[in-house]
């Protein structure tokens, strides 16, 4: 750590809506939105049982070993939680006949 240890007491949670708190009572150095921690011990947030729940985007994965640290798989993005869905013809075309109808409102 390069930053010096605060005094206060942090909860670090996980993203979903699962209980997910990975510590209470934490001291940990100031910390700031976005900035990445490392955990080593993640339970369900661990490769092995990574999934696109609630529709969140898989993070990175960084190997870590005497001190390097490697990017070994990129963090998803929303589009690629949605790229593999596939909308029916039928959706499109009843979207399409609403679209029609509000036009014709107006």
């Amino acid at each position: 750590m390069t930053q010096p240890l605060v005094k206060k007491t942090t909860e670090i949670a996980g993203p979903i809506c699962i209980p997910s708190i990975w510590e209470s009572a934490a001291t940990m150095p100031a910390l700031e939105p976005k900035d990445v921690l490392a955990i080593m011990d993640v339970g369900h947030y661990a490769e092995s049982q990574a999934s696109q729940f609630n529709s969140l985007p898989r993070p990175a994965t960084v190997l870590v070993k005497d001190g390097q640290a490697e990017l070994i798989k990129r963090a998803e993005t929303v589009e690629d939680v949605f790229a593999t869905q596939i909308l029916p013809e039928r959706f499109k075309k009843a979207k399409a006949e609403i679209a029609k109808k509000k036009t014709a409102k107006a």
